[in-house]
This record gives structure tokens, sequence and C-alpha cells, in this order.
């Protein structure tokens, strides 16, 4: 019988939470940077006037995206984000492990357990049926580690064309992809994003939630958010955050930045980040950076996946001027301190949490593929799906389950 790992405790707790501090993960992750087609990690945080600290890295080789973004509270931490984010597609680009061609039906006849696939978020117009052949990837089971069975398109991150063979059914994105310096901290982060998106799409469903959800900022008390929220306005711009943490009751929020005054400026379009974590705190934190990521990734134009569409855009100034007013109002109806929270010491606990409330929500199946198939690098990566939630937000993705309910709720 094998002994219980430890608990993993929690060393580093400024805006995030991590098992080693992001000046010790960049250090150990140098060496291997190369392994991964990582060519180059730059600084690009002077690029924009908030100054807070934004980091690219550049895969040259990438069958997605070529540049990968980072955020955080000092340059390490950025850069770290950064490189996590373009290492975990390069496990997924590669995702290493048995496929099956197959119908759902000839995988069950071959006693082959499968995820509830038909509560997988799917394409609009899809056709999927028991009788479909598609290629199936092994995951396993997080409540009892039981080998399960996904369809690959779930997993992988290979963008490039032809796409392999039974895709179109399913939405193929990076929607619970995530690395930590450990797999239980790798855990948290994606169900923490697959829950954060399934927020999103609720929280878009329902038309009052902008008058109804927006958060009350002179109420945060988290001194990490407060100092972080004080530098955004005090460079000139307008800040808005929403409350859309659904019933799992996990801490989700949505941001928007705008620049304060009207005219050409940096970037005048506001700009957007959500965050989700158990500490309220984190969660604000996150979804906040992420907005001040977008900014600079906007401005530095090397993202792959933004068009020249944005930047040919002429829009109406008016229009503009009314959403700024409406950011910069100190209207708001949420308080900070009514957001559920729980703060813990140990990763696991987060993780236990997480699962917890998704199960109160009555989603207990959750199905984890472990990507980074060589154990000499210091980092874990994992594809976690969870049957039944929404997301990621998208004009050809089907609405599910939950979505339904909660567009008739909210009638």
């Amino acid at each position: 019988m094998s002994k219980p790992r430890p608990a993993l405790a929690k060393v580093y707790c400024c805006g995030t939470h991590r098992a080693v501090e992001p000046a010790e993960t960049l250090e150990r992750l140098r060496p291997s940077l190369p392994s991964f087609g990582v060519t180059r990690v730059a600084d690009i945080t002077g690029l924009d006037s908030i100054g807070i600290p934004v980091a690219v890295a550049m895969r040259p080789g990438s069958r997605s995206n070529i540049t990968f973004q980072g955020k955080g509270m000092e340059r390490s931490g950025a850069k770290v984000s950064a490189i996590m984010e373009a290492i975990e597609t390069f496990c997924a680009e590669r995702a290493d492990g048995p496929l099956i061609w197959a119908s759902a039906r000839e995988m069950r006849e071959a006693g082959r357990r499968l995820i509830d696939w038909q509560s997988i978020i799917s394409r609009k117009g899809g056709r999927l049926s028991d009788q479909t052949r598609l290629l199936w990837f092994e995951g396993r089971r997080l409540a009892d580690d039981a080998a399960c069975w996904l369809p690959f398109e779930c997993v992988h991150t290979n963008f490039t064309l032809p796409a392999p063979a039974g895709s179109g059914h399913f939405v193929a994105s990076t929607n619970g992809l995530a690395s930590g310096n450990d797999r239980r901290e790798a855990l948290v982060h994606a169900l923490c994003e697959l829950i954060e998106r399934d927020a999103q799409v609720l929280f878009a469903l329902d038309p009052s939630s902008l008058d109804q959800r927006r958060l009350d900022l002179t109420s945060v008390d988290d001194a990490d958010s407060i100092r972080v929220l004080n530098v955004i306005t005090e460079r000139g711009f307008v800040i808005a955050v929403w409350d859309m943490t659904s019933d799992i009751g996990v801490a989700s929020f949505k941001c928007h930045i705008m620049e304060r005054q009207g005219g050409p400026g940096l970037m005048p379009l506001p700009v957007e980040g959500h965050g989700c974590h158990p500490d309220r705190g984190v969660a604000l934190l996150r979804a906040v950076l992420e907005a001040v990521q977008s900014r600079a990734t906007i401005i530095a134009g090397s993202r792959d996946d933004v068009g020249p569409d944005l930047y040919a855009r002429f829009d109406d100034m008016a229009e503009l001027s009314r959403w700024r007013e409406r950011l910069g109002s100190s209207e708001a109806a949420c308080a900070f301190g009514k957001v559920p929270h729980v703060s813990h010491a140990t990763v696991d606990e987060d993780l236990d949490f997480i699962i917890q409330r998704l199960g109160s929500a009555g989603l207990h199946e959750i199905v984890v593929a472990d990507l980074q198939a060589d154990k000499a690098i210091p980092i874990s990566v994992v594809r976690a799906v969870v049957p039944g939630l929404e997301g990621p937000p998208g004009t050809d993705v089907a609405l599910g389950t939950r979505a339904r309910s909660w567009m008739e709720q909210c009638r």
C-alpha cells in the first residue's frame, strides 16, 4: 500500500497561491525551455502605462499560437506565467497516449469506460451520435483513478490542418488545460478555469447582471487587490468589476479597464479579464491582472489570435464615451465581503474544496489527462474535463443544460 503524499503547502501567496516561489520556478524551468521550443521570454510591461508586470514567451514552432502571455505581481511571476502557458500548450499539442478510433457504442462493447460525452459542450449544429466514430484518448477519473476515455478533440491543442480524424464535434480550446509545480497545483488551476468559463457563460445570459452584480470596489479589503486597483486608477484608468460567481460557489469575477480620457490613446477600447479561485482576493486579482495583460497584449500586436480586424476598428466615440462613463460610475450593488471565500494553507485543501463545490452543483465526474511525459522536468501539465459545465464562450458553442436552465430562471 503506497503512503499518502504530504500536503502541498503554499509558500507564495502574493496575488496567487503557489507551492514554489516564482523566482525559483523560473530557475528550475530555464534549462528546459529549449525542450519546449521556447526561444525567448520578454518583459513587455513598459509598452503600456499601467506598469503592472506582463511578459510573453515565444515558441516559433507552435502548432497553435506562437506568443503566450503571462502576468503577475512581480516580473518573475509574469515570466513564469507566460512560460507555463507555452509549456502546457506544447504538451497538449503533442498529447502522448493511446488513441482509439471507434464509436461510443463500440467503446462500450469493448468494455471501456467513457466520460459522459453527451454532457460535454459541443459545437452548434453538431450531429454526434452513439454511432459516430471519432478518436478517443485515455484519461483517469479523479475520484478513483480509474481509466476513462475522452474525445481526443477535448484534449489536444494541435490546430494545424488538416484536423485529426473525427474532429468538428466538440469545442477544441485550451479550457481546462493547466500546468503547475505539482499535479495538485495544476488541477486547482485547471478546475478554476473551467468554473470561471462556466460562470462567464451564465453571467452573459442574464441581462440584469451588469447592474445587479457590479462590485463595490471601496468594499475590497484584500491588500494586494487594493494596491493593484490603486495603481490602475492613479495611472489614469477607469475600472469596473462584476461578481459572476455561479451556484458552484467558487469566487469568480469579470473586470473591465478603460483609459479615462477620450481620444486615440494607447488602446482606447475597453479590455476584459476574468478570474476564479476559492480565495476571493486571488480571484479578483486574476481578473484584474488578466485585463492588464489583455491591454499589453493588444498594444504589443504579437498575439496570433488577435487579428487585423481589431486594429482596423472605428468604434463610435459617443458609445465608447458612454461605456467609459458607466465604468467610472461609483454605483455598485455587491459588497466584496458577500462573495464566497475560503482561505486554505495547502493546495490539497483548495482541490478538495473545489471538488466538493462541483459535486454540490451536481457535477460529480472529473476526468484528467496527464500530458507531461518527461518526468525529469519539474512541472505537471493536465487537461481536466467536467461534463455539464458550460464554456468556453463563443459564437459557435452550443449552450448546455446549465445555461438553458439559467435562461429560464432569468426570464
